[in-house]
């Protein structure tokens, strides 16, 4: 990209997942279910992973923490109404709500048949994604004041729902790659000018808390339990 402040990541993995075999095993799960979500559903879902997993921590057995992860639909030319209907998802609220709520739940039910306890199933999350949502939500952040500063800025990015999501899309993802909607991200902070320069200085600290900023040690068992 070539916005003024370049990303530069720390000089060692982002992401390290430990060696033992319990963290390896999860990964295994999470892209097997992440294929079988994807054939099921007949959409692009893409698993990002976040937190103690990809810093490192060593897991002594399979019930060991929870796995923090979102999950992104991306909606962009999909009929959201036929994947309803193929599905039979009937119910009081929006369709796309409906196919959210039931594509949680159905992954839910898949790792809680790969042997992890419902209580480790707390921190998913699921958001739809397309370049228009990207753009949105950018430009939700955006203090109305036409004379924004920084400080509006940074009070306005810390508030606001979509920091949370344009962050979680540049941690780990495994699978199918979601690097074509980071690229679009990317590109939309580049036409949004001077705006769009403060929006990623915030985007980076963000995105830095989730990296290892160091070498593994006993601090993150608790930092991260």
């Amino acid at each position: 990209m070539s916005l003024t402040r370049d990303y530069t990541p720390y000089p060692y993995q982002r992401f390290k997942i430990s060696t033992d075999k319990f963290s390896q095993h999860r990964m295994k799960i999470l892209s097997k279910i992440e294929k079988e979500a994807i054939e099921y559903w007949g959409l692009d879902l893409h698993f990002i992973v976040y937190g103690s997993l990809t810093k490192g921590k060593v897991l002594k057995d399979n019930h060991q923490s929870d796995i923090d992860f979102s999950v992104f639909v991306d909606i962009d030319g999909k009929d959201i109404n036929a994947v309803c209907e193929k599905h039979k998802l009937v119910g009081d609220i929006d369709c796309l709500e409906l196919l959210k709520t039931a594509i949680l739940q159905d992954l839910k039910n898949r790792f809680k048949d790969n042997d992890l306890h419902a209580d480790q199933l707390d921190n998913i999350w699921i958001y739809e994604i397309s370049p228009n949502i990207v753009n949105d939500l950018l430009l939700s952040i955006k203090p109305i004041n036409a004379d924004w500063s920084s400080e509006q800025l940074h009070e306005a990015f810390v508030e606001s729902r979509a920091t949370q999501i344009i962050a979680r899309m540049f941690y780990l993802d495994i699978g199918s790659s979601f690097n074509y909607m980071k690229v679009e991200a990317l590109n939309q902070l580049k036409e949004l000018g001077d705006y769009g320069e403060l929006i990623w200085d915030y985007l980076i600290s963000v995105i830095k808390d989730q990296e290892r900023q160091d070498n593994i040690t006993q601090a993150i068992s608790v930092e991260y339990p």
